[in-house]
């Protein structure tokens, strides 16, 4: 589906792999009782508008900075509705904590970028590549940054 990575339109990308953070996933547990529950479910949950996940998420992460699966849900909400200072806010808070991880540091670059931040966006990308210069996705948007077509 993505055979050019330089064309990957961010949402696109996100929606197809189901994950801001690189390697965020439910486990196969979770997936098995996901479709256990709706197989013995006939009426479904209303979904909640979108305001109210991210209100009711934010909060969770302020409890709990350190559930990563509720961060990348969060991120991925924010970015969709164009809420970046509010995912930067969030994403800054975790990496003080979780300074080593560089999923969720790709993630606060691809943040800046949406906020016309190139030069911090690099700095991040950067930091990556210091720490694990084999993470291509850092790699691959830092090059498209250089050619201007990120």
């Amino acid at each position: 589906m993505f055979a050019d990575k330089s064309e990957i339109d961010y949402r696109r990308y996100t929606a197809y792999t189901g994950s801001i953070i690189p390697g965020v996933q439910k486990t196969s547990s979770e997936s098995d009782e996901g479709a256990a529950e709706e197989k013995t479910e006939t009426k479904k949950k209303p979904e909640l508008p979108v305001n109210l996940r991210i209100s009711r998420l934010r909060n969770k992460l302020n409890d709990n900075i350190d559930n990563r699966e509720k961060l990348n849900e969060y991120i991925k909400l924010c970015v969709e509705e164009g809420l970046y200072e509010d995912a930067h806010s969030v994403v800054e808070k975790y990496l003080k904590r979780h300074g080593s991880d560089n999923h969720t540091r790709y993630a606060l670059a691809v943040i800046l970028l949406r906020m016309n931040k190139r030069k911090e966006a690099k700095i991040e990308l950067r930091e990556i590549l210091r720490k694990n210069p084999r993470f291509k996705e850092a790699r691959d948007l830092l090059d498209r940054m250089r050619l201007g077509k990120a």
